[in-house]
Parts: structure tokens; C-alpha cells; sequence
């Protein structure tokens, strides 16, 4: 069960305890708890104890999602509620002569890396668009953004996103390629959708969840890929890494 629990649950824990240890709790959460763990400090009740030893354990895991992204937040959302949001300014540049899989591989360890912990699970990501062997990131500026749209118009391309799980000593890292198609495209329905703004801080120049959803004619795989986050793979590798 990956979303948090509500406090009433814990009245009955010996109706949840093999349930217990895969809720996740925020920092707030997790005081919460202890309080009412601490309500049952001088009882016997087996349940408790074993409650409280799981929290003095550490089983209480805080999630981390180490992206600023809004998209990746509101997609991770649909997986649990309770986590919180981390970043850092590491140097995100690819290696040299590496496929776009393991360049997302790689930028969702960097990216991840900084909060490992033993205590708690994080979450790095990263997308990047290829097209005829050409990896494009993020747009410099409107003029790259034009240039990238230009390049992609009437055009088949992959959208890679990379994914880092790490916690407790261990990691795991996997991608998702989906293959989207754009019509063809004028330069001054290029020059109106920069205009929208949306092309600032996107893989490839575009937002399919936004008006970028205008310029796509095919799209073959995992939607929900291209926006950030594949989340349904992700949530059976959660399920399976803790």
C-alpha cells in the first residue's frame, strides 16, 4: 500500500500490522505517529511494542522526490501523497557518446545521489527527446526552442526518461522510450506555441500535457513517460525495492 495511512487506522494495529511497515510518512507524519505510539508507552499491548519498534527501527520511510519539477510532483502524486520535494544544482552534462537511455540513466543517479541516506528512499529523474541520433534537452532560449520544434515537425522522435530509486544501501535505475510523432509544422506555428511559454523547461522544446498536445499526431507507449514520470512502472518498482 503506497499512500499514507490515516491516524485513526492506529487504533486497531493488530488489524494492519503486516500492512504497517509499507506506509510512508513525511517528517510531520512520523512525529505524528511517535505521539501516539507514546500514548501506549507504559502498556503491554503486543501490537504497540512491535509498533514501536518498527518506528525506533527505522521503517518509517520518508520518500523523497529529487526534482523541481511540477509535472514529476503531480505525477508522483498519483502513486502517495506523502513525499517531499528535493533538489540540488549538480552538474547535470552528459558524457559524451552515450545513448539516450543510459544518459537519463545516468542524470537520474547524479540527481538522486545527493540524499541518499539510510533512512529514507529517493526518487531522481530526468528526460531528454532524441531524434536521428540527436539528444535534446532542455531549450536555452527561444531561438534553441524554435530550432528544436523545426528540427522535430513532421518528424518521428523518442522521449527517454530515466528513473533512480535509492535507499537503505541499495539502488535501482531503469528507463522508458516512447515514440511520438509531430505534424508537420510552419515556422509560424512554431513561433505561436514558444510564444505560450511553455517550451522554457522541456525536454524537446514542448509540453504534451499543455498546448504541445497540438503538435503531436502519434504517440506509442507510455503518455505519462513523455510528461516526466512513468508511473505506473515506477510504482511496481517501489513496490518491489521496499
Amino acid at each position: 500500500m503506497l499512500n499514507s495511512a490515516p491516524l485513526y487506522m492506529f487504533d486497531r494495529l493488530d488489524e494492519i500490522k503486516t500492512d504497517f511497515v509499507h506506509f510512508y510518512f513525511s517528517t510531520e507524519s512520523r512525529e505524528q505517529v511517535q505521539k501516539i505510539v507514546n500514548m501506549y508507552e507504559n502498556k503491554s499491548k503486543p501490537d504497540f511494542e512491535y509498533a514501536r519498534g518498527l518506528y525506533q527501527g527505522g521503517c518509517f520511510i520518508m520518500l523523497i522526490l529529487a526534482s523541481k519539477s511540477p509535472r514529476r510532483k503531480e505525477l508522483l502524486s498519483l502513486i502517495t501523497n506523502d513525499f517531499v520535494i528535493k533538489s540540488s544544482n549538480e552538474d547535470e552534462t552528459r558524457p559524451e557518446n552515450i545513448t539516450p537511455q543510459k544518459a537519463v540513466e545516468y542524470l537520474s543517479k547524479i540527481k538522486a545521489a545527493p540524499f541518499s541516506s539510510d533512512d529514507d528512499t529517493v526518487i531522481g529523474a530526468d528526460t531528454v527527446v532524441c531524434a536521428e541520433g540527436i539528444i535534446l534537452g532542455k531549450p536555452k532560449d527561444d531561438l534553441d526552442a524554435f530550432e528544436m520544434l523545426k528540427f522535430l515537425g513532421g518528424r518521428e522522435h523518442s522521449v527517454f526518461t530515466g528513473v533512480t530509486i535509492i535507499g537503505k544501501g541499495k539502488s535501482v535505475t531503469f528507463s522508458e522510450e516512447t515514440k511520438v510523432v509531430f505534424y508537420p509544422l510552419s515556422d509560424a506555428e512554431i513561433e505561436e506555441y514558444v510564444k505560450t511559454g511553455e517550451s522554457a523547461d522541456k525536454a524537446g522544446a514542448y509540453g504534451i500535457q499543455g498546448k504541445g498536445a497540438l503538435l503531436v499526431k502519434e504517440i506509442h507507449g507510455d503518455y505519462f513517460n513523455v510528461v516526466g514520470l512513468p508511473v505506473g512502472r515506477l510504482a511496481k518498482e517501489l513496490a518491489r525495492f521496499l
